[in-house]
């Protein structure tokens, strides 16, 4: 069984498991260092813990968030306000639940992707050339 937690992270609470990446209201952490969050609900196999558990997550990145327009409009009167606000992020990924930690496979293949991604770039733009090339040589006949 899956060991799940409530936490409080930032002024709300999340349903977590290890593994899980969430974005929530931006933290004063740094950058990989691994952080106890405030647990308020939690199991461990098949019990239920109240306040007690434990949950470690670390800040994976800060960011700002999509951008809301607000708009302010009055009839008649030729008043229009536009302001815009993006609220700053941190994305937190969560490494272990009661000891429970995620488990990931072998990053190899993110090393065959990158290395074929190289190829496919220098593919797709050999194909680019012969169009143009191709194109120049039917408008000029």
């Amino acid at each position: 069984m899956v060991n799940i937690a409530v936490i409080k992270l930032a002024g709300s609470q999340h349903l977590v498991k290890a593994g899980d990446r969430l974005e929530v209201n931006r933290l004063s952490y740094k950058i990989g260092e691994p952080v106890e969050a405030e647990v308020l609900l939690s199991t461990k196999g098949d019990e239920l813990l109240v306040n007690e558990g434990k949950v470690i997550f670390n800040v994976v990145e800060n960011k700002k968030g999509k951008k809301l327009h607000v708009i302010k409009f009055r009839a008649k009167s030729r008043y229009r306000r536009k302001k815009g606000h993006r609220q700053l992020l941190s994305v937190v990924e969560v490494l272990s639940v009661n000891g429970e930690t995620s488990v990931k496979k072998a990053s190899t293949n993110d090393v065959v992707q990158n290395s074929n991604s190289d190829e496919i770039a220098s593919a797709k733009t050999r194909v680019k050339t012969a169009k143009r090339a191709k194109k120049t040589k039917q408008k000029s006949a």
